[in-house]
């Protein structure tokens, strides 16, 4: 098991730094965020149409088979890439 959590932790080593932190939030926005905004602005407004897709598609990503992370590890390695280039 020791063996399993260090082989993991070397893994995702180079997405623990500073510089990954914003682009992790910015990705995270972009990804799933934008969720988080309508269920928000449909409980502000009394929206109860975007309150439901909202709480739907929010449902949808809490499922256990559901993949989300890959496809953010991507988005959040590209932001960083584009951010080191500046």
């Amino acid at each position: 098991m020791k063996r399993f959590l260090i082989k993991t932790y070397n893994k995702i080593k180079p997405y623990l730094t500073w510089k990954m932190f914003p682009a992790f939030l910015l990705a995270w926005l972009i990804t799933n965020g934008y969720i988080y905004i309508l269920i928000g602005y449909g409980i502000a407004t009394g929206n109860d149409t975007l309150k439901t897709l909202g709480f739907t598609i929010l449902g949808i990503y809490w499922l256990p088979f559901f993949v989300e992370r890959p496809p953010d590890w991507r988005v959040e390695r590209w932001i960083e890439v584009l951010w080191s280039r500046w």
